[in-house]
């Protein structure tokens, strides 16, 4: 991958530059956190090649798992790239229950998530991570919003274009993003957040599909695209998740 950079394979990737100093931690989704609509595994991967580029971080992918909020805890960036409970799993104990007052460890990481962005942390959250926000109200507060099931939706995926506002550091250099991808229409968002992306449905509705927020004590930028591998070999959609990972590393 080039001088001064290691790739290994344990937990899942890591890109490491010899001069890091700043350590972005993804969190694929795996077991529950994984549904049968998105390859989370290859979208995981994909952004780490991409944030890999940059100067002086390092990039770990892991399972969102019981035992990753040590990792959490030492990130400077966190990137979520999971989806709702899995149907069954939950039900079937599949992946273990435990902790105090009888908390999955599902809640527990939550928790642990969205405590440590409230204390200051910054989180870039992807595509089906808003599904999960529909789920946990807690993840909801810290990403500015969430899927309604039975009011969201999305257009069949194809060709699409995101509209982003140029003036946002997000967007910088950037007009739009064009890629093969979902328009995520109807979600909830909260009053707080600060729209730096939009798509439009079939009818020509107009909905945010990039936003920023702070509110909540940290800092979180939101990207609904990211459906699967294919919208992220769009030139314009890497330079998108760089800027965005650029920000929230400032």
């Amino acid at each position: 991958m080039g001088d001064g950079v290691r790739e290994s394979v344990d937990e899942g990737l890591t890109v490491e530059r010899s001069d890091a100093q700043q350590r972005i931690l993804i969190l694929a989704g795996r077991g529950r956190f994984d549904d049968p609509w998105h390859d989370t595994p290859a979208t995981s991967y994909r952004v780490a090649s991409i944030l890999g580029g940059l100067d002086g971080v390092t990039v770990d992918v892991r399972s969102a798992a019981p035992d990753v909020l040590d990792a959490v805890e030492q990130a400077d960036l966190l990137v979520l790239n999971f989806s709702r409970p899995r149907p069954g799993f939950v039900e079937a104990g599949l992946d273990g229950e435990g902790g105090a007052g009888g908390a999955s460890w599902a809640e527990e990481v939550i928790a642990g998530i969205a405590s440590w962005a409230r204390r200051g942390g910054s989180i870039l959250a992807l595509h089906q991570t808003i599904l999960a926000a529909e789920c946990y109200p807690e993840l909801a507060n810290v990403l500015g919003g969430h899927w309604v099931e039975g009011t969201s939706g999305h257009p069949p995926i194809g060709a699409m274009t995101c509209e982003l506002d140029p003036g946002h550091p997000v967007a910088a250099g950037l007009s739009t993003v064009t890629a093969f991808d979902e328009r995520y229409c109807h979600l909830s968002t909260s009053s707080n957040i600060d729209p730096v992306g939009y798509v439009m449905d079939d009818e020509g509705n107009r909905f945010s599909a990039v936003w920023t927020m702070a509110a909540h004590g940290g800092r979180t930028v939101v990207s609904t695209l990211g459906h699967g591998p294919e919208s992220y070999d769009s030139p314009s959609h890497q330079a998108l998740i760089r800027n965005a990972a650029r920000w929230l590393l400032a």
